[in-house]
Parts: structure tokens; C-alpha cells; sequence
């Protein structure tokens, strides 16, 4: 499989129903007719739910176009393209500035410059409009080229004028860069933070976030400077776990995003993340009443392409699982995993791996809280079969632990006894085999070689051992820790866990 056929195919199964449509149309307005073949190759590429070479190669032996395919995808992957730029020319701002900066050069070329200056105007006051720096200096620059040709009276004055206008757009590119650069950072670190150890994420978080710069926090005078400190912010104390500062600096940003209206729609997806992670937090804080208002927020804003829709819905359907599990709300979730199953296949190409591991594994776990077995192994079955991956290391581990369990409770006993040893070896290689895993094995092993009277006392003795292991230990539970507690208590008290667990959050809100 060449690359070229990877991108066209990528491509093409990447566009939305919409765009679809609008490159046939185009395809009708700007083809010949003797053309229409790239046309049925289009079609073509877009009937193969997955790609194979033989299988294409077979449909296109049909249409009489197998010897030319290398040329007619090379021609489609180069006409689709143009069909979307024009198809969002007018959709964002930067595709506005793009097509006005374009324009402008070609009445340059013809010496029109007063025609050039007025479309350049145009430009430079939607660049000024949503703070774009870099794009004002080219739109700067293209104006002084055209001030030069053209003659008038006050030539120099104008341009004397333009000359400051660069000298504050390189002062605000200055102040705006390094600011940039530490908030995508701080990013990456925080996206990997599952698989840094605590001091480690603190030390290099330090490095890259320069804190003391960043509580030193400069004057708001434009959105951009605002958003990226606060924003580098919010991920800084978000990585360390420090919820409530979090929570506060989002509100912030919330606030910063309702004084700018007009970048909150230009700029809607980076809205649309601030809010998330707004719920993120909130979740952290268990301050769910939150949560109606922010999802109602993120509703609020339009959806501009397909990936804006695959932001919206794993951001919004997340939330959802988390209020119905956190809120005890248990008789909506089939009905949610029915939506989170068909949007994780819809959107795969636009999710990243970390959010289907988190999706995957939260409903699973809330199948498992009302044992239902079986839904909650095939849930936990996703996650084995994605591809191995640097994300959501915690997640792709307890997988393996947690898939022994639902194996025994589903009387699965002769595949347990295999796959103990499957999971042990994939733990250790993965330089995850602790103390909590082994003792879970351990107890799994018991039980299945024990007679069932005496299944409570061996759950007795193992809920002994968590607490104790509670106790020793000063760093935070692993994950699953607190769903195999409830396992375990739920046995021993004959209770179902999700009773437990609804139990046990009245009781911990009547203490508060």
C-alpha cells in the first residue's frame, strides 16, 4: 500500500457528508464531461469501508481505469482539496485573510494598487479584530509594497505609519511566542502525565512552565497574551493535581472568552477545550451540579466541520457518562453506550486513543458497578484490541487485572486459569507487575481452586488485605483500585455495588 493511496483514501473518508456533497457539485461546475471518471473513483474510494489494494483493484478493473489509477488519484487528491478551499473560504477567519491576501497580490501584479490597498484594509482590520499578529505583518508588508508603487502626496507619512504598525506587531509577536511555546509544552506534558511519576511531571512542569514568570502575570492588554498564560496555567496546576487553583483559572478564562465574543466564535474549538476541561476539573471536585451549565455552553457553540463535531461529542457524551455514574443515574447508561459506541466509530479518525481508552473503560466500569458482567467485558475487550500505545498506560494495564475478574464472575473458569498467566507476563514486561496486581492474581487463583463455601471467607481475607495495603501505602491508589474494593465489599455485605457506592457518597455528603 503506497502512501499516496493512504492519503487519498484518508482524505476522502475524512470529509464530512457535506463535503461530500459539495465536491460533486463542484465536481459538476468545474469537471468536463469526459473528466466524470475521477468523479466514479471518488465514489469508488468511498464505497470501501477499509482499505484494501485487492479489493480496489478489483472495482476498478471494472471501470476500465486500473492502468491510470496512479495518475487519477494524484489528479483527485489535488481537485478535492481545491473544492474545500472553496467550499470554506468564507467559513473562518483565516480562510478569509488567506483568499483577501491572494487576491491582493494578483491586483499588485497588474499594478491595480489602490484596488490591492482597499482589500488589504479589509484585511488588516480582521486582523486587528481577532489579534493575528503574524498574519498582520505579511498583510503589513504587502501593503508598504504597494504604498511604494503607488504615488501620492503623502507617501511617506503612510508609510512612516505603517513602519509602527510593524514595529507593535513584532513586539506583540515577541510577547506572544514565548508564551506559545510554554503552553504547548506544559501540554504535551499533561496529555503524558499517566506515565510520569509525580516529582518528575513537577520538575519538568517547573522547567517548562517557568513558574515564577507565570505568577507574575502580565497585563491583559490583548486576548492572546491573556489566553496562553492562563491557559498554561490552568494545564500547570490541572498536571499537578491542584483541582481547586484549576477550577479558578477557568472560570477566568471562561470570563475572558465572554469578553471577546468575536474570538469566541472565530477561535471555537479552543472555546470548546477550555470548557471541557473546565468539566474535567469540576468532575476531580466531585462539583457535578456544574456540569448542566457547562455541557449546556459547549451545546451552544456551532459545529463549522466534522472535527469540531468529534470535539463536541467526546467532549460532551464524556461528561454525560461521568454525571450518570458519579450521579447514580445508572438507567440511562445503555442508551449513552449506544450513542458513545456509534460516535467512537463514526469520529474514529478524529478521537484521539487516550479519550476511546478513557470512554471504553468508564463504561465498562459502570456495567461492572451493576454486574453486568458481560457488557462490561465487552467494553474492557476494546481496550485490549486497540493497538498498543503511549497513551492511557494505567488504563491498558488494569485492562488485563480487570478482565480476570469479569472471566471468573462470568464462570469463565478455564479461560481464567490461562489468561492469569497472559496477564502477569504482560504486566511484567510492562514493568507493572506491584504489589495490588499481585494480590489480586493471587486471590483470583483461590477462589477458582477453592470450594464456594468458601468464597466469603477468601473475600473476607482479601478485603483485609486492600485496607491493609491502604494503609502502607502513602502515594495514591492505583487504578481500579476502588472498583475491586467495592468488588470485594459487595460480596461480603451481599449488596450490589452500585447500592455501595450511592451509600457511600450520601454519607460522605452528610459528613461535609
Amino acid at each position: 500500500m503506497s502512501k499516496k493511496q493512504d492519503d487519498l483514501y484518508e482524505l476522502l473518508h475524512n470529509l464530512s457528508s457535506s463535503e461530500k456533497r459539495y465536491v460533486k457539485i463542484f465536481a459538476l461546475k468545474h469537471m468536463r464531461k469526459e473528466q466524470n471518471s475521477y468523479l466514479k473513483l471518488f465514489n469508488l474510494l468511498l464505497s470501501v469501508t477499509e482499505y484494501d489494494e485487492d479489493q480496489i483493484d478489483e472495482l476498478l478493473a471494472k471501470t476500465g481505469r486500473r492502468k491510470s489509477f496512479a495518475t487519477d488519484k494524484n489528479y483527485l487528491y489535488a481537485f478535492v482539496l481545491k473544492a474545500m478551499r472553496s467550499f470554506h473560504e468564507e467559513k473562518t477567519i483565516d480562510n478569509q485573510l488567506r483568499e483577501l491576501l491572494i487576491s491582493s497580490s494578483f491586483l499588485y501584479e497588474k499594478r491595480l494598487y489602490s484596488q490591492a490597498l482597499k482589500l488589504l484594509g479589509k484585511a488588516k482590520r480582521l486582523a486587528y479584530q481577532y489579534d493575528k499578529s503574524t498574519v498582520l505583518l505579511e498583510i503589513l508588508f504587502l501593503e508598504s509594497r504597494n504604498l511604494i508603487e503607488k504615488e501620492s502626496k503623502n507617501q511617506r507619512a503612510l508609510l512612516e505609519q505603517l513602519y509602527q504598525e510593524v514595529n507593535v506587531a513584532l513586539a506583540h509577536i515577541k510577547e506572544d511566542w514565548p508564551l506559545i511555546m510554554r503552553q504547548q509544552r506544559t501540554f504535551l506534558l499533561h496529555r503524558s502525565k499517566y506515565s510520569v511519576q509525580n516529582d518528575e511531571l513537577r520538575e519538568e512542569l517547573d522547567k517548562i512552565s517557568n513558574f515564577n514568570v507565570l505568577i507574575n502575570e502580565p497585563e491583559p492588554k490583548r486576548f492572546t497574551l491573556a489566553y496562553y498564560y492562563l491557559f498554561t496555567l490552568a494545564l500547570y496546576y490541572q498536571s499537578l493535581a491542584k483541582h481547586k487553583e484549576a477550577a479558578s483559572i477557568y472560570e477566568r478564562l471562561l470570563q475572558l472568552w465572554q469578553k471577546n465574543p468575536a474570538k469566541q466564535k472565530e477561535a471555537s474549538i479552543q472555546h470548546k477545550k477550555n470548557l471541557s476541561n473546565y468539566l474535567t476539573v469540576s468532575h476531580a471536585l466531585g462539583q457535578f451540579e456544574r456540569f448542566p451549565e457547562l455541557i449546556k455552553q459547549i451545546e451552544a457553540i456551532p459545529c463549522n466541520s466534522m472535527e469540531e463535531e468529534a470535539e463536541q461529542f467526546q467532549n460532551i457524551r464524556f461528561a454525560q457518562l461521568l454525571l450518570i455514574i458519579n450521579t447514580h443515574r445508572f438507567g440511562e447508561l445503555d442508551e449513552l453506550a449506544t450513542i458513545i459506541k456509534n460516535g467512537l466509530i463514526k469520529y474514529k479518525t478524529k478521537i484521539n486513543q487516550a479519550r476511546t481508552l478513557a470512554f471504553c473503560y468508564n463504561i465498562s466500569i459502570a456495567y461492572f458497578f451493576l454486574h453486568q458482567w458481560k457488557n462490561a467485558l465487552t467494553w474492557v475487550e476494546e481496550i485490549i484490541r486497540i493497538d498498543k500505545t503511549d497513551h492511557r498506560q494505567d488504563i491498558q494495564n488494569f485492562a488485563r487485572l480487570y478482565r480476570l475478574i469479569l472471566l471468573y464472575e462470568l464462570n469463565k473458569h478455564d479461560l481464567l486459569e490461562y489468561d492469569l498467566i497472559n496477564a502477569e507476563r504482560f504486566l511484567r514486561s510492562r514493568k507493572s507487575w506491584f504489589s495490588f496486581e499481585s494480590k489480586v492474581a493471587k486471590h483470583l487463583r483461590q477462589l477458582i481452586e477453592a470450594e464456594k463455601s468458601k468464597r466469603n471467607s477468601l473475600f473476607m481475607k482479601f478485603n483485609r488485605e486492600l485496607n491493609l495495603f491502604t494503609e502502607e501505602k502513602e502515594k495514591p491508589s492505583p487504578l481500579g483500585f476502588t472498583e475491586i474494593s467495592y468488588w470485594s465489599r459487595s460480596v461480603i455485605q451481599d449488596i450490589p455495588m452500585n447500592l455501595l457506592l450511592k451509600e457511600d457518597t450520601l454519607q460522605q455528603a452528610a459528613r461535609q
